[in-house]
């Protein structure tokens, strides 16, 4: 096998690292926010590298998917406990959270391994996700923390629907739309 195959999977790695050694880090500190950008590259990295060199793989969806999740969960422990997050921006946030295991959850059930799917609001929610800092310091917490739920909710309760109404895995489905063009199309 070609040595450049295990090029994306070693990048996602490093992400699923980088976001435990963030672990270590002073929430917030110079250290934390180098470890969170190099995570932020590399969740970019992995997948285009693996489309431009034509060794996408199901393996390495999940393996993407994995790492995201891994990331999430620490910038959650890390940032719920240091932000002046109000409850309903926790109690929104952990709605969220439960869609997502749902989702998850039914797509274990009827293909017996993990699915996240690709869909763009998927990705549109994690870029918004990762650019919280930013939006913190320009809008502040409530507006920030507010778009970031919308889209993430929008995002959350599109791949539960899709998980749900599936027929075939489709990790890389990109939106319920497509999929509903797809039906009216074969109708």
């Amino acid at each position: 096998m070609e040595p450049i195959r295990y090029i994306p999977n070693i990048i996602t790695g490093l992400r699923i690292a980088g976001s435990l050694i963030l672990l270590t880090q002073k929430p917030l500190s110079a250290g934390f926010f180098l470890l969170y950008f190099f995570c932020g590259l590399t969740d970019g990295l992995d997948g285009l590298i693996a489309r431009k060199t034509d060794t996408a793989s199901a393996a390495g969806a999940a393996l993407d998917s994995a790492a995201d999740a891994v990331f999430i969960a620490v910038m959650l422990f890390l940032l719920v406990p240091v932000l002046p997050f109000a409850p309903w921006m926790i109690l929104w946030t952990a709605g969220i959270g439960m869609i997502r295991i749902g989702s998850w959850a039914a797509g274990f059930i009827k293909y017996r391994t993990f699915v996240s799917l690709h869909t763009y609001g998927n990705k549109t929610a994690g870029f918004v996700l990762f650019c919280f800092p930013l939006l913190w310091k320009l809008w502040g917490i409530s507006t920030a923390v507010a778009v970031i739920c919308t889209i993430s909710s929008l995002s959350a309760i599109e791949e539960l629907i899709l998980q749900v109404t599936s027929r075939e895995l489709h990790r890389n489905e990109t939106t319920i739309f497509c999929r509903l063009s797809r039906k009216r199309n074969k109708g």
